[in-house]
């Protein structure tokens, strides 16, 4: 109204000129303010409309906390319960040893919050292993509103950093009571060389890594030396079991690997990959992609791994794992079920178990490969359903087994290119790049290949690179019964001739009661085998060298019982001496033709007999005192080596007496 004298507040100014600026201090109020100004000159009165003034007061903030510290980050957590009346903005400062302002963080850009809203922030730019003193401050034009909590980073030394399944207490990976519910959470904290992310034993499908382009669930960049280690009790560190890693079957991008990782040092242990599983839109590793990394795999299982789908326009890499530049070290795994499959395309399929290549060191101690299936089309560059070695890679294999690995070619296209090395491919490119296979057991592998080489295995190059397998056997393997053959083992040139400059040596070998049309494929280079038995064959010939040029030289060694014949010399010859040869006997070169006697060759027994003819008919080379035969039993016993992979032994108890 216009009563002055019936408002419970008013002020009077005098002697105000025109176009005066107005200066009026008010007091007592609360809140609200509402008001009118009336002036007055020369008898006439004119009113304003009326005002309502807010009072800006300070802003207030509730449960403030620091959690998830780390070595450089922090998450902050705080509630604005009263604005103020006006726009706020929340802001954190931390500082150490009293250096103000060493680091300040604006939530939101510095926007304004709601009032009553809940504030979650991850903090940078600390430094590791200091105490800071943490400031969560409200800001409006009235005031602020702070409150101050000191907290310690993580050291530079390893720690250990907890996962569960359903993540626990406030999940920032402390301890199994706070562990974090994502192994993604745990990847990102894990900095320093020697961290390592423990997993509780159970089931994790969704790792917390969104990034569809990679095609992962995880992703681990820039690592030193990160250790992931599976099957915790979640108590202490005591183990129970293994930890499996599935493929989350309710993302968005379902077809994904479990792991891609870039520029690290990492290390897998006591773990289960399984059903990893790629699209049309990528193709190289199923469980793990590493570039440029070295990577350990230890006491894991890699199961049903998979790239199959038929119409893909691109190359199948590694159903488990590729690995491109850097290394691969693999201690105690299981590689079983895991499968590429271009079988109706032009596109080749390689490695259904690990495939390596751009010059990746290969370790493969004591780890089984069983039921691992490449499918391929038309495509020069298949095979290898266990592992698949390509453009300079190396590398050994020790302690073994191989079982039931398949590679199979779509006979309906065109023969032009097929399925090389069944089993495992090794290409040492143009280097002198070595590849090695020590005390391991090839049986029941298969293949089924039109125009390929090396049905079990191939070793090829163009230049300088070499191989070696020591107390290996190849047993029951084979190809289908399409009559679609191809040679058990294949030394072949690849496209460039370098004739003397690629080396096989073979030492305690033994090829036997495979099908195939012959056990051992020679073209160019240099091949020495010394103490190997090449018996069994049901289809071809023992050993066949097909191209000239060719040094193939045998020592010690017999070949027997092979359906076509022993030796098969299409355009080169092969040197037989101290042998034992089912083609016929050569006194000049001590080569004897009489049954070898071995012990069971009906139930792939090849071991010799106590009369065999081969006892004490070697000639015993310089190391040969030393050597181990293929049963892991020291050679020579009676002064002079015996002919075969086996030294003739009792397998009984004895004493030697000297």
């Amino acid at each position: 109204g216009t009563d002055v004298l019936a408002w419970a507040n008013s002020k009077q100014i005098s002697g105000v000129g025109d176009w005066q600026l107005l200066k009026v201090e008010l007091s007592g109020i609360e809140s609200t303010v509402y008001m009118r100004i009336k002036a007055e000159a020369d008898g006439n009165t004119a009113w304003s409309e009326t005002r309502t003034c807010v009072l800006v007061r300070p802003p207030a903030l509730a449960d403030v906390k620091v959690t998830h510290m780390t070595r450089n980050t922090a998450r902050v957590r705080c509630k604005v319960v009263d604005d103020g009346g006006a726009d706020t903005k929340v802001r954190v400062r931390f500082w150490y040893d009293d250096t103000l302002n060493a680091g300040v963080y604006e939530y939101n850009l510095g926007q304004p919050v709601n009032n009553g809203e809940e504030i979650d922030m991850v903090v940078n730019g600390f430094i590791a292993g200091k105490t800071y003193k943490i400031s969560v401050e409200a800001v409006n034009v009235s005031g602020v509103a702070a409150e101050t909590i000191i907290a310690q980073t993580l050291s530079d030394t390893p720690i250990k950093f907890y996962v569960t399944p359903e993540g626990a207490g406030m999940q920032d990976g402390s301890s199994w009571a706070n562990a974090f519910s994502k192994i993604q959470d745990a990847i990102d904290v894990a900095i320093v060389k020697g961290d390592e992310i423990c997993l509780k034993e159970g089931d994790y499908e969704d790792f917390g890594f969104s990034d569809i382009n990679y095609h992962s669930q995880a992703l681990i960049k820039d690592k030193p030396g990160l250790v992931i280690r599976g099957g915790y009790a979640g108590e202490g560190l005591a183990m129970s079991g293994r930890s499996v890693l599935l493929r989350n079957l309710i993302a968005d991008n379902p077809d994904r690997r479990h792991f891609s990782i870039k520029d690290s040092t990492i290390t897998f242990r006591d773990l289960i990959f399984t059903n990893g599983n790629l699209s049309a839109n990528a193709n190289c590793g199923s469980a793990i992609n590493a570039d440029n990394s070295s990577l350990t795999l230890e006491n894991c299982d890699f199961l049903c791994n998979k790239d199959v789908i038929r119409d893909s326009k691109l190359s199948a890499k590694g159903g488990a794992c590729y690995v491109s530049g850097g290394s691969l070290v693999v201690s105690n795994c299981l590689f079983k079920g895991n499968s590429l499959d271009r079988y109706s395309t032009a596109y080749s399929a390689s490695g259904a178990a690990i495939h390596i290549e751009v010059g990746t060191v290969l370790t493969c101690i004591d780890s089984e490969f069983c039921d691992n299936k490449v499918l391929c089309g038309n495509a020069a560059g298949s095979g290898g359903a266990a592992i698949y070695v390509v453009r300079g890679g190396k590398g050994k294999v020790i302690g073994c087994k191989f079982t039931n690995n398949e590679a199979r070619q779509n006979s309906a296209n065109s023969p032009r290119y097929g399925c090389n090395g069944g089993t495992i491919y090794f290409d040492g490119g143009w280097g002198a790049n070595h590849f090695e296979i020590v005390d391991c057991n090839f049986v029941q592998n298969c293949c089924s290949s039109i125009a390929g080489s090396g049905g079990i295995l191939n070793v090829t190059g163009s230049g300088g690179c070499s191989a070696s397998f020591n107390r290996v056997s190849f047993v029951d393997c084979g190809v289908d019964s399409s009559g679609v053959i191809a040679p058990t083992f294949g030394y072949s040139k690849g496209d460039v001739v370098y004739d003397s400059k690629r080396t096989l040596a073979m030492t305690n070998v033994l090829m036997a009661g495979n099908y195939g049309a012959q056990l051992l494929q020679v073209r160019n280079g240099t091949v020495n085998a010394v103490n190997c038995t090449f018996a069994g064959n049901f289809v071809g010939y023992g050993v066949v060298v097909d191209v000239s040029g060719v040094a193939a030289k045998m020592f010690n060694s017999i070949i027997w019982g092979n359906a076509a014949g022993g030796t098969n010399t299409v355009t080169g010859p092969i040197e037989l001496m101290h042998c034992n040869s089912q083609d016929g006997a050569d006194a000049a070169s001590d080569v004897i033709s009489v049954n070898p006697m071995f012990r069971n060759p009906d139930k792939f027994n090849y071991k010799l007999a106590s009369s065999s003819p081969c006892k004490n008919r070697g000639i015993n080379l310089n190391w040969t005192r030393d050597d181990i035969d293929l049963a892991g039993k020291k050679r020579v016993r009676g002064g002079i080596v015996d002919l075969g992979a086996y030294e003739v032994s009792d397998d009984g108890f004895s004493i030697r007496v000297r």
